[in-house]
């Protein structure tokens, strides 16, 4: 088993979250409004099959590692892919009664001209992009627990906040979450421009990016 095939296999609960939110946003444009509830649905059940996923690798005898185990027979990597998926499911329940995730119509929401939304909008009456959204945060959180690189590891931070950013403003109509939206952005890029800094102070160090590079760079150096 290549290096590739094998990164690509433990990859597994990361693409069951990425099918998922790509079909929770091609349902949450489907005609039927019925249909459209049935979202949170799929959400939850797209986490479960990657926590079940990762479970499953990790109590795999073909997947060994010697790495120790942390609990259940898990990894500290899947231990934590595992722990997400769990904590998802139970901020999806949440998330799944609050009514910005499937706002209905109301008469301070209906914008200004006379102008009524069609009643088979499904950005007023389901909003799928919401639990898309945050399905690709959570395949983003997995990804930073899988990363042995530091260009992986930056990529996987960014998929963790981007959809955030767009949760926290999909509330269009109150002021307060639009700007709760700008300062989370804000504080997001001056983040990402410190881990950037962090990054290429390591790189410009050690010129590599691998982690377990690194690690064997460091070893060569012991603090005095």
């Amino acid at each position: 088993m290549t290096e590739v095939v094998a990164k690509m296999m433990s990859l597994w609960p990361e693409i069951a979250l990425g099918v998922g939110a790509v079909l929770c946003l091609m349902l949450g444009l489907w005609p039927s409004a019925q249909v459209r509830r049935q979202t949170v649905w799929l959400a939850g059940a797209s986490i479960i099959v990657a926590g079940v996923l990762a479970y499953m690798k990790g109590i795999s005898p073909r997947f060994a590692s010697p790495d120790a185990t942390v609990g259940f027979g898990l990894t500290m990597t899947l231990f934590i892919k595992v722990a997400t998926a769990v904590i998802g499911f139970l901020l999806l329940l949440v998330a799944a009664q609050l009514p910005d995730s499937h706002p209905q119509i109301a008469a301070a929401d209906l914008p200004s001209g006379g102008i009524t939304p069609s009643k088979t909008d499904p950005a007023i009456i389901f909003r799928g992009e919401f639990f898309a959204f945050f399905l690709l945060s959570l395949a983003g959180v997995m990804l930073v627990a899988e990363a042995d690189d530091l260009v992986w590891l930056f990529l996987a931070l960014e998929l963790v906040s981007l959809p955030t950013y767009v949760m926290v403003a999909i509330s269009r109509s109150k002021s307060v979450a639009q700007e709760a939206a700008v300062k989370y952005f804000f504080l997001g890029a001056l983040a990402v421009a410190i881990f950037l800094y962090g990054f290429t102070l390591i790189y410009g160090a050690t010129g590599v990016t691998r982690f377990a590079d690194i690690r064997q760079f460091a070893s060569m150096y012991p603090p005095r």
